[in-house]
């Protein structure tokens, strides 16, 4: 994997737990409970976003397995927040 991509990846998850997190601060300061689960929903996305080709090399997880993980983290990711929409 090249430094380029490496780098925008390593970007794009401090940029997705820093929104999460901010929106944990929130869920804290207001107790409202949309608010945490769209934390959690950038947490899962964050983590989808990163995982592409990378978890296979780190890891050593099959193709098939790790083309399984990333999209499912990414669905439960956003599941999480449009459920925050409607409560």
């Amino acid at each position: 994997m090249s430094t380029i991509v490496l780098i925008g990846k390593l970007l794009t998850v401090i940029l997705g737990l820093l929104i999460a997190y901010r929106g944990y601060q929130g869920y804290q300061r207001t107790s409202s409970q949309p608010m945490l689960f769209i934390s959690i929903g950038f947490v899962f996305i964050s983590a989808g976003g990163a995982l592409g080709c990378s978890i296979q090399k780190a890891i050593n997880v099959a193709v098939p397995l790790a083309s399984l993980l990333q999209p499912l983290l990414i669905g439960v990711g956003m599941v999480s927040i449009l459920y925050s929409m409607y409560t």
